[in-house]
């Protein structure tokens, strides 16, 4: 009798819960949350499972979050999951640490509430709230830092050269600006003095764009500044050469400075956007440290040479530290492993390699990095014809097809993966959602995709984009992240919903 009485009695509790539950959210959707969290905590009371208890810790959880009382609801979603690990647990401690500004952990709750229910919603809204308060977050702190730096750089620079200086960091790297008459005669004279004491310089050309008759218009009314790509060489771990794009506007003023090359320096800020690569507030200061005319072309390449030497300071040493990390994974498997199945790891060093890469005027110019059996016979046939369209087949509007490496260059480049992975060096993966795979770039190939894409993809880009209205005169081929990524049904067998941006894949 005794054991059938108290089944009935847990049955009446968990019925009292329930309905205790009921009126909580009754209050909670009418506003009062007060009177929610009472009735909520009355049915935590008496629970008579497992499970009702952690529905009214759940949602003790959720009311705190709207009552604002972040910490209490963190702690009610983890007396949740301590009754056990569930989903919608997961998810309610994430929101909390979310609102209270613990990112990472928020996202170690949120990852796994994912992991354990892929339908979760609620798990996927929460990880994009997540993500967009991180990003507002480093918004802010990049923001309050920039302006902590402008004011040190208002110390050594008149107020409106600061201005100037703010804006060739924020505006878009090829935006129109009015342009000095005579500049790219000026440019070609510093080009000169400073020509042999960089590693290679190319003469000014018109910022690219690939809609060719915008930036027509823009050379017409005089309002397309001038690019000028110079790498330099510095000390260890730079001494291979670092690729810089500079555009120019006017000779006194202030510079637009991307680094192209992959890697680490602190010519770039710390909290820079990954792909943008500008130069930071740090860099412009210590140009103004230097000269009384900081933004000639000669004093910028100077400038650049300094930060790639060691100064001895904790911000170089820790940048050099981490491109030092990639740097000896291209050198081990450049010096260490000789049998390798493409050329250019023999037949030239990687120094002269990136500087060819950057200035060579044509595909097949000597040096050649890029030589006619790499590439497509109907592509390398389009291309001495000087016609590339007829290599191409538009697939539908604005989407086009064509052969761009050859049999033989593809056997090799697969071989050349392989071989990397039976030299079983480090590699950093290509993204966050491939396990397999790897940055040709960061295995000594960055000068031939520097080569592949200034010397055979932008071209074809303007050919076919030229006279569209949609193409983006802004648009330039400067820099490259490209990479190989591997499929088996043992690794990775497939790749989640995602966007790209990229100017070409």
């Amino acid at each position: 009798m005794m054991d059938w009485f108290r089944g009935g009695a847990k049955a009446d509790e968990s019925d009292a819960s329930d309905d205790l539950l009921k009126q909580g959210d009754k209050e909670r959707d009418a506003g009062d949350l007060t009177a929610a969290l009472h009735f909520y905590g009355k049915a935590l009371a008496v629970a008579g499972s497992p499970d009702k208890r952690k529905a009214a810790l759940l949602a003790q959880s959720r009311t705190y979050v709207l009552n604002g009382d972040l910490t209490e609801a963190e702690e009610a979603a983890t007396r949740a999951l301590d009754l056990g690990v569930c989903a919608p647990s997961l998810v309610r401690r994430g929101c909390a640490r979310r609102k209270l500004g613990h990112f990472g952990a928020a996202y170690e709750d949120l990852r796994r509430a994912a992991q354990l229910d892929p339908q979760n919603r609620e798990a996927r809204d929460e990880i994009r709230r997540l993500h967009a308060a991180a990003q507002r977050r480093q918004k802010f702190e990049a923001e309050a830092q920039r302006d902590a730096e402008a004011e040190q750089l208002r110390a050594s620079l008149p107020g409106d050269l600061v201005d100037a200086v703010i804006a060739s960091c924020r505006e878009p790297f090829y935006a129109e600006a009015s342009v000095a008459p005579g500049l790219g005669y000026e440019l070609n004279a510093a080009i000169a003095r400073v020509q042999g004491s960089v590693l290679a310089i190319t003469p000014p050309r018109r910022c690219p764009g690939v809609n060719l008759s915008t930036t027509g218009k823009a050379v017409r009314d005089g309002k397309a500044p001038f690019y000028v790509d110079v790498v330099v060489r510095g000390d260890r771990p730079y001494e291979a050469g670092v690729w810089f794009r500079l555009v120019y506007a006017s000779r006194e003023g202030p510079p637009r400075i991307r680094q192209a090359s992959l890697g680490r320096t602190i010519v770039v800020d710390d909290d820079a956007d990954h792909h943008g690569r500008r130069a930071g507030l740090q860099f412009y200061a210590l140009l103004a440290s230097r000269s009384d005319e900081p933004f000639g072309l000669e004093a910028v390449v100077e400038g650049l040479r300094a930060a790639l030497e060691d100064d001895g300071s904790d911000r170089w040493r820790h940048a050099a530290s981490d491109h030092s990390r990639r740097r000896r994974v291209i050198d081990a498997y450049r010096n260490e492993w000789p049998a390798h199945k493409i050329g250019l790891f023999g037949d030239i060093d990687e120094a002269s390699a990136l500087a060819t890469a950057v200035s060579t005027p044509g595909p097949f110019a000597p040096p050649v990095l890029l030589p006619k059996s790499a590439l497509a016979p109907r592509l390398v046939e389009a291309i001495e014809a000087g016609d590339l369209r007829r290599c191409v087949e538009e697939v539908c509007e604005g989407v086009y097809a064509f052969d761009l490496f050859s049999a033989e260059f593809t056997t090799a480049l697969l071989a050349e993966v392989d071989y990397f992975y039976a030299s079983k060096l480090p590699a950093a993966r290509p993204n966050s959602m491939n396990n397999y795979g790897i940055i040709v770039n960061d295995i000594g190939l960055e000068p031939l995709m520097v080569a592949l894409q200034r010397l055979v993809l932008l071209p074809l880009a303007r050919e076919l984009f030229s006279s569209s209205d949609r193409g983006d005169p802004a648009t330039g081929f400067d820099s490259t992240h490209a990479f190989v990524v591997k499929y088996r049904a043992d690794e990775d067998s497939h790749l989640d919903v995602h966007t790209d941006d990229s100017d070409g894949r």
